[in-house]
């Protein structure tokens, strides 16, 4: 007897492809085939001011989908919406009351793509739970957990970042929106030809980048398991690429392909450099050689394999290690990224300034730090309570992070309500005028805080302090010199700029 098939979609009520899909879901009358997980593929690009490009994107996004499904129905939203609240009470039906959870989550589809309504209002929520059957409805307890947890299983499977994904039960996946008769037969034996991801992308997804190094491009020939999933970038020399590399590149894979040149060399080469030594190398040669392999495994290579060897188990020996690569990066977030700000936190702090201080002191420049303290936070905690604290945490951190523009400053949360601000190569005055900037446009966001004493809207005081070639003290010092700084400016009556002596 055949077994029942069961998919599980991880999908975003913020994607038009994600709408899509539900509605071919519901006009196939398959809905109850699907076990839905909501997730989000950008969790944090609500919080973000909705730019032109950002417009651009979800034109161009909205325009595939109608070229890709005409027969959904599909207008443009004036934005991407905040779909927290809109998760958890969904997650809250489906455990709840799973019988209404494909109304409510096709309703909730429908008010933002066909009639571009913003369901982040709580009165436009309430309607559509009233809608129904469901007034009132609050968010249990356990919802959150779950949408973590169905969060952390699409993020950390194999799928494309930020991607819709379809698994099916007896463990094959579908990305995307695919054609319908794909998804019938999909939905029916949990097996169908790989999608491309021409096929299912949205703008705001991302794709592994691979960095292929081949003394030819045609040498290369990608394994299909990475069609849909990988966009490779291709480079005659390990020089040419290490030329191309910026502090924003994204590379998640490094295949060295039959190269003319050392390899055992070149490896060794990325793996002395910071910018590439995370960086999963898979060296592909036309002999391998058990000699070959263990001194390519000694020099840091992740994979070694035989460009000869079977197409699908090389795409498997790839995609483990992008995922490997994908689990270390989010690692490394989480130690490294303030989890209510998106800032980099305390711990990345510290290991620029100590990185920046050794430059500093080697090239003989200029160093400065502004400590940033948000005035009478206590209070406003106090008196709009704590949420809304995070919430003016969160968007001072969104302020001071978009009044720095250069690569190598960094802004970092420096712990409570303390902010501070990595201004290499700058000096007294160049840092005075970021921090005025910083000042003033935290005041023209104009934050209502009837508790301050100081001004009728959120404020900051400023710390500063400039270390140059003469100067003398120890980093340690220094960092502690702004901060005597900014309480001075606190104590002289908050909302205003103090340079160290």
């Amino acid at each position: 007897m055949k077994k029942e098939n069961k998919v599980t979609v991880y999908a975003d009520l913020n994607c038009p492809y994600c709408y899509a899909l539900n509605e071919r879901l519901v006009h196939l009358n398959a809905v109850q085939a699907v076990i839905w997980r909501p997730i989000e593929h950008a969790p944090d690009l609500h919080a973000h001011t909705f730019t032109k490009k950002d417009r651009q994107e979800l034109v161009s996004e909205v325009d595939d989908v109608k070229a890709k499904a005409v027969d959904v129905a599909l207008g443009l939203p004036n934005s991407r919406l905040n779909s927290r609240k809109a998760n958890e009470l969904l997650a809250t039906i489906i455990r709840a009351h799973p019988d209404k959870a494909v109304n409510f989550r096709t309703a909730a589809y429908r008010a933002l793509w066909q009639r571009g309504e913003d369901f982040s209002n709580p009165e436009i929520l309430e309607q559509l739970l009233a809608s129904c059957g469901l007034p009132n409805l609050q968010v249990i307890s356990s919802a959150k957990d779950d949408l973590s947890e169905w969060q952390c299983a699409w993020e950390l499977g194999q799928f494309a970042r930020k991607i819709p994904s379809l698994e099916s039960n007896i463990g094959f996946k579908i990305l995307g929106l695919p054609p319908i008769e794909q998804l019938k037969t999909f939905l029916l034996d949990g097996k169908t030809h790989i999608t491309r991801f021409k096929d299912a992308a949205c703008a705001a997804s991302a794709r592994y980048l691979i960095a292929v190094i081949s003394d030819k491009q045609s040498d290369w020939q990608k394994p299909k398991l990475l069609e849909a999933i990988s966009c490779c970038n291709f480079y005659t020399s390990v020089n040419e690429f290490l030329n191309s590399l910026s502090e924003s590149s994204n590379v998640d894979l490094i295949v060295l392909n039959s190269l003319k040149q050392d390899p055992l060399a070149t490896i060794r080469q990325l793996k002395n450099l910071t910018m590439t030594q995370y960086i999963p190398v898979v060296l592909l040669l036309n002999e391998v050689s058990e000699k070959i392999q263990i001194d390519a495994y000694r020099a840091g290579v992740a994979e070694v394999a035989s460009s000869s060897d079977n197409e699908e188990i090389l795409g498997h020996r790839i995609v483990r290690q992008l995922h490997f690569k994908r689990y270390t990066d989010k690692l490394y977030e989480l130690a490294h990224i303030d989890v209510l700000t998106g800032l980099p936190n305390r711990r990345e702090f510290d290991g620029s300034i100590n990185r920046e201080w050794k430059r500093r002191m080697r090239e003989k420049g200029t160093l400065s730090i502004l400590m940033i303290d948000v005035d009478g936070f206590k209070a406003y905690n106090d008196t709009y309570g704590h949420s809304k604290g995070d919430e003016v945490l969160r968007r001072l951190a969104e302020v001071i992070n978009s009044c720095v523009n250069r690569p190598t400053d960094l802004s970092a949360r420096y712990g409570g309500d303390e902010f501070v601000l990595i201004l290499p190569g700058t000096d007294t005055e160049g840092a005075k005028l970021v921090a005025e900037f910083i000042r003033t446009q935290i005041a023209v966001h104009n934050i209502k805080n009837i508790s301050s004493p100081v001004r009728p809207y959120v404020t900051v005081s400023i710390g500063l302090a400039e270390a140059n070639k003469t100067t003398k003290m120890s980093m340690e010092e220094f960092i502690a010199v702004a901060d005597m700084a900014l309480y001075k400016a606190k104590e002289n009556g908050r909302d205003q700029i103090i340079v160290a002596d």
